[in-house]
């Protein structure tokens, strides 16, 4: 008989458990709000968030599966987010809204990527508050040597960067095209 219900211990301890009663690892949360840089909060903001897969540890003999995309959010009137259900891992996290400059989180200034962000198993992120400035507008006409109009002119805006090695170049962050008066206008510049 104890053999009986030893052999019985030891078939029933390789039955595999099924998925539904395996216990799972606690899901992570990234919450926040979106405000203006006065404070307000914003609605109609667009909030994405990324995963950052780790580069594979050795050779690929296969193409290599992109990360699982995440359906981006909207604010509402409270200018709340909220992801959830999250996997541990790297994310990026990023705004943007019509009329303010786009901004990841972590991000300190508009020519420089944001901070990635580290979820830890069963890690409930909140206040994850965003400050959008909003974007300017630059506009202007343009005439020839005889004061006439000039249409169909190219007129670009740029910004000074410069790289590891401390050289000066000029970056373009917007561009237009002048109409019939000579009018060009340049929506959404980033501030800088």
């Amino acid at each position: 008989m104890l053999r009986e219900l030893a052999l019985a211990l030891v078939l029933l301890s390789q039955v595999p458990v099924p998925p539904a009663l395996q216990q799972q690892a606690p899901k992570g949360s990234i919450e926040g709000v979106v405000r203006s840089i006065t404070g307000e909060p914003l609605d109609r903001a667009r909030v994405t968030l990324q995963r950052i897969l780790p580069p594979p540890t050795g050779p690929t003999t296969g193409p290599v599966t992109p990360p699982p995309q995440i359906p981006p959010v909207q604010t509402e009137k409270d200018g709340e987010f909220s992801f959830k259900d999250l996997d541990p891992g790297q994310y990026r996290l990023r705004v943007q809204r019509n009329g303010y400059s786009a901004q990841e989180y972590g991000q300190r200034t508009p020519a420089t990527p944001g901070t990635v962000i580290n979820l830890t198993e069963g890690q409930q992120m909140k206040d994850t508050d965003f400050r959008l400035v909003a974007a300017a507008v630059v506009t202007g006409r343009v005439r020839d040597a005889n004061g006439e109009p000039v249409p169909s002119f190219q007129v670009s805006l740029m910004r000074t960067t410069y790289n590891v090695t401390g050289q000066r170049s000029l970056t373009v962050v917007g561009n237009a095209n002048t109409d019939d008066r000579g009018e060009y206008r340049i929506f959404w510049a980033p501030p800088g």
